[in-house]
């Protein structure tokens, strides 16, 4: 039997049903994909494309066949849904062209925020032909305003803020220099927050009405080790290397009293030679990093969610969307983004629909290094971005 929608969902369906552009902007882990897909089966107009992340190209497929059952295979432009990846919207590009797509579904659509990139401008080509359009982010900005503009021209209504030029003006901080003008400051934030509220739907876990356990940050000063603040790119790179050099071990020490305790360990780092130390480390550890097939990268996922596997490792950029691990109540962080929306993507991968323990995310971070630093900094950018996005205090 098909467990019925949540409240909120139901919700989010009538809202992209009453609109021929939908911007979903859900908090992570709140079901959106069950949304998007039972709005766009009732508004019955078919062909649908769907764009997303390779990674999550299959488990489009697998939630399509779950809550319809529809077997669809993945890039298959003669299917009545076709799903398909960023990086082959230049190969389809002709294809698509001539196909009468009636429906456009953009999954994690901050991906479309450089106008200059090729997916954007064939998303911006095609979005004009396409009439239903759906745009769907949990973290529609992921640094600054100017990142919103490309996503309201895709669903063609940058009108609705006064035109992109307007947009840049009121709310990116123009910067006039030799150089030109830059565009990728920040202000007018209150009036940004509601007029954004007026586009599209936001939601947040904190109205599901007790639907999730809570989740605590505890962050771990694990080593002691005094670095002064970056002052270029190749200190950035120097610091880091150096702090993850002394912390290691003592972060291995720290999963290894998790592990102990019977607890399931997601592990997040960034560099490659780190999340290998810990394989090495780990041996059993299931991974997910970037380049896997979907079918490896969905084998990886279920040995950790239904099986015996204690400890999952996962590269940042490759496990930051589209993961449900809610087998685990504990992540750890080794590394850090610069974008604190992408270390709030990451974080939800157990604190989602389907959690049902109180969640502990452990930053483990050198006292006094670049780790601090980057900590303090993203925690600043983290408080606008909430600001603008969910509104509450700065």
């Amino acid at each position: 039997m098909i467990a019925p929608l949540l409240p909120h969902q139901q919700e989010g369906v009538d809202f992209i049903l009453k609109n021929s552009s939908a911007f979903i902007c859900d908090d992570m882990g709140m079901g959106k994909t069950r949304t998007v897909i039972e709005a766009m089966i009732r508004r019955n107009q078919y062909p649908i494309l769907v764009i997303c992340p390779s990674s999550l190209k299959l488990n489009w497929a697998n939630e399509i066949k779950r809550w319809t059952g529809l077997e669809l295979d993945i890039d298959d432009l003669t299917q009545n849904i076709i799903i398909t990846n960023y990086e082959r919207m230049n190969k389809y590009k002709f294809k698509i062209k001539r196909l009468p797509i009636k429906q456009l579904v953009l999954d994690e659509s901050h991906a479309f925020k450089n106008d200059t990139s090729q997916r954007t401008k064939l998303a911006l080509e095609w979005s004009k032909k396409i009439p239903y359009k759906i745009l769907v982010s949990g973290t529609p900005m992921l640094n600054r305003p100017r990142e919103l503009v490309t996503q309201m021209e895709i669903l063609n209504n940058i009108h609705k803020v006064g035109g992109k030029q307007r947009f840049l003006e009121k709310y990116c901080n123009p910067r006039y220099s030799q150089y030109g003008i830059d565009y990728s400051g920040c202000s007018n934030i209150q009036d940004l927050h509601d007029t954004m509220n007026s586009i599209w739907l936001r939601r947040t876990k904190g109205e599901l009405e007790n639907k999730l356990p809570s989740k605590t940050i505890v962050p771990v000063p694990i080593i002691k080790y005094k670095q002064p603040a970056p002052r270029s790119f190749h200190d950035i790179e120097r610091l880091d290397k150096a702090v993850l050099c002394r912390k290691l071990n003592y972060s291995i020490d720290f999963i290894e009293q998790l592990l102990e305790r019977d607890e399931k360990v997601v592990v997040f780092v960034h560099h490659k030679n780190i999340g290998k130390a810990l394989h090495t480390h780990f041996p059993n550890a299931s991974v997910i990093v970037g380049g896997q097939s979907p079918i490896q990268r969905q084998i990886n996922i279920d040995n950790f969610q239904l099986h015996d596997t204690q400890i999952i490792i996962c590269s940042l950029q490759a496990s930051a969307v589209g993961l449900t691990l809610t087998a685990s109540r504990c992540a750890v962080f080794i590394e850090y983004p610069w974008s604190p929306a992408l270390l709030t993507q990451a974080q939800d991968r157990i604190h989602r629909l389907g959690q049902n323990k109180d969640v502990f995310i452990f930053y483990l971070y050198g006292q006094d290094s670049i780790d601090e630093y980057r900590l303090n900094t993203s925690s600043f950018k983290k408080a606008v971005i909430d600001y603008i996005v969910d509104g509450g205090i700065l």
